[in-house]
């Protein structure tokens, strides 16, 4: 079935690897003993599912894909479903991940505990790539987001991606080790890794201007014309065209983490697609991520709570900063 498209092109978050995420709150989290949890909660995961639901509460038309396990999988598709998110998924044997984040309060510390997830094979990357590739049209953007399941091919990423652009889409991708560096070879428009995730690709440590600088002119060089590069409590940098922007959000309670990264990456890319410039982008990617961070779980933000962080953050030209890693 064909899905009706904005006339800006449809964009399609796909996630190959979704979970169950369950967060468990505490207020002194001591390993080694018995600790009890002063809060629980259990949102639908998987980063391009936070890509998905983000872009959706800032207005964005968009679409969920992926591949999906038998099992709590049908309710996880009802869920989505109910939130008016259309989707297009492949389903498989397997059971979908169970990921647990423990937060701990007084030290203001989140510990990820994340499943591999259910075992596929190449023949269910194939047919999504085939499901897929039946729905694109030229200008139409694919955002892939995640890990990969245990048994996908390492270069599933770089293959999806190069059939994608073949038939004229957009694609970004998020994700990180070796699924990063051969997704990198298909040169995806728009890239979002971490400090910490450039750094293992690239080979060195990026603690201040020069090294960021370098990073951001090899990883351009590679293909991505679209760089989001969050550097944690130092800010976050959106690099395109020959200039780079640090936006600095304010500080605020942090709830969670858990799927930050993911509100900005749909909050810059929103701002791209209404044609806004790149100091609006590196803005509101900081104010979504900053927004999700106030939330409880993987909740992502409504456009409200981004828009009430957006004019508190602060963004000036990389070039004039004194970068140093936070």
């Amino acid at each position: 079935m064909l899905i009706k498209r904005t006339a800006r092109g449809m964009i399609y978050s796909v996630t190959l690897n979704p979970s169950l995420d369950r967060t468990l709150t505490f207020n002194n989290l001591t390993l080694g003993t018995v600790n009890r949890a002063i809060a629980t909660r259990i949102d639908l995961g998987g980063k391009g599912i936070n890509v998905a639901r983000a872009l959706c509460a800032l207005g964005v038309e968009c679409r969920v894909c992926g591949l999906l396990g038998s099992g709590s999988g049908d309710a996880f598709l009802e869920q989505l479903q109910a939130e008016g998110l259309g989707c297009l998924f492949v389903r498989h044997a397997g059971e979908v991940r169970v990921n647990i984040t423990a937060v701990d309060q007084e030290r203001a510390e989140t510990t990820k505990l994340n499943e591999p997830g259910a075992q596929v094979d190449a023949a269910v990357v194939d047919q999504l790539q085939v499901l897929l590739l039946e729905q694109l049209l030229p200008g139409d953007a694919v955002l892939l987001s995640g890990s990969l399941p245990v048994g996908a091919p390492a270069d599933s990423y770089r293959q999806l991606i190069s059939s994608f652009r073949q038939r004229g889409a957009i694609c970004g991708l998020d994700t990180s080790g070796p699924a990063f560096h051969e997704g990198l070879v298909a040169a995806p428009e728009w890239i979002k890794p971490n400090l910490e995730e450039a750094e293992e690709l690239l080979g060195y440590p990026l603690e201040d201007n020069l090294g960021i600088r370098r990073a951001l002119s090899e990883l351009h060089n590679r293909g991505a014309a679209h760089i989001l590069l969050s550097a944690g409590a130092s800010g976050l940098l959106y690099s395109h065209a020959g200039k780079a922007w640090l936006a600095q959000p304010p500080q605020v309670v942090v709830r969670s983490t858990v799927g930050a990264g993911d509100a900005a990456f749909a909050g810059a890319f929103a701002a791209w697609l209404a044609g806004q410039d790149g100091a609006t982008i590196a803005r509101q990617a900081a104010a979504a991520g900053t927004a999700s961070a106030m939330l409880e779980g993987s909740q992502m933000p409504s456009g409200g709570q981004v828009n009430s962080i957006f004019n508190q953050v602060y963004v000036s030209s990389f070039l004039y900063q004194d970068f140093k890693r936070g």
